[in-house]
């Protein structure tokens, strides 16, 4: 398949949007292909990153150096 294909169940799975069945593709997929694997874990970072950015930004945050900045005001 297309990286295409698995870039839009991967994005789905992620947002836990994904079918039944398109979870049990993925997972096979997964499985089987480690192009798909490594697609996979590489989204699966970019996704846990955004979502523990400031609200709206977009950006990454060191939460380590926000801790320690945040204690220094």
């Amino acid at each position: 398949m297309k990286p295409e294909h698995w870039e839009s169940i991967i994005a789905k799975h992620l947002d836990g949007v994904a079918t039944i069945d398109e979870v049990a593709e993925l997972s096979a997929a997964i499985e089987a292909d480690e192009s798909v694997r490594s697609h996979y874990v590489q989204m699966a970072r970019v996704h846990a990153a955004l979502a523990t950015s400031p609200a709206g930004t977009g950006r990454v945050v060191d939460r380590k150096s926000t801790r320690l900045n945040s204690s220094h005001k």
